[in-house]
């Protein structure tokens, strides 16, 4: 799995490497209410952080508002320069009391609901596909060369690998050997 798909959890509050619209996904999960929150890194401030907090709206769709938390010199932080905290468990603790400035008092952090919950209920075994053994030796040095093959899915090698051995091939190639004559010879 690519490393930027992976959160990181720092305290139930806390996620690194999520972004605006998955925070807001995450909040919107019907097992998070209003108040409900969490505190990620900013996508657009290095070093800085948003808290986003779900709110409950009169007659409309619940939204989330996303405040920046700003950092000073000194380490310490603040949504509103008025009052700063010495860490970000002062200010969640702060907010948890009194909304001061920001659309609702902070109550639980997000839940997010696990993934892997719906493959364990799963009835069935998952299918298991196997492809042929590959052997190289039965491989037409065609297949490398061919620019006509470029859209081919048919075609038993991927074209990453074609392309990577044909620049290999062609990188390595002695300058006295005629390019078909260098290609025959594989």
């Amino acid at each position: 799995m690519p490393k930027n798909y992976i959160a990181k959890v720092c305290n139930r509050w806390l996620f690194k490497g999520v972004n605006r619209e998955k925070a807001e996904e995450m909040l919107l999960v019907n097992c998070n209410c209003s108040g409900s929150f969490l505190i990620r890194e900013s996508e657009t401030r290095r070093g800085s952080y948003t808290l986003s907090v779900r709110r409950t709206n009169q007659n409309v769709r619940d939204s989330i508002k996303h405040y920046r938390i700003n950092c000073l010199d000194n380490g310490w932080f603040y949504i509103s320069p008025r009052l700063t905290f010495a860490s970000l468990q002062d200010m969640v603790n702060y907010y948890s009391e009194i909304a001061d400035g920001i659309c609702c008092i902070l109550k639980d952090p997000c839940i997010v609901q696990m993934v892997s919950s719906t493959i364990t209920h799963r009835t069935t075994e998952p299918a298991i596909v196997t492809n042929p053994t590959f052997n190289w030796k039965e491989v037409d040095s065609f297949l490398f060369r061919s620019t006509l093959l470029k859209e081919d899915t048919s075609c038993p090698l991927s074209l990453g690998l074609r392309e990577a051995v044909s620049s290999y091939m062609f990188l390595t190639q002695e300058s006295d050997l005629e390019k078909d004559d260098w290609w025959n010879t594989c």
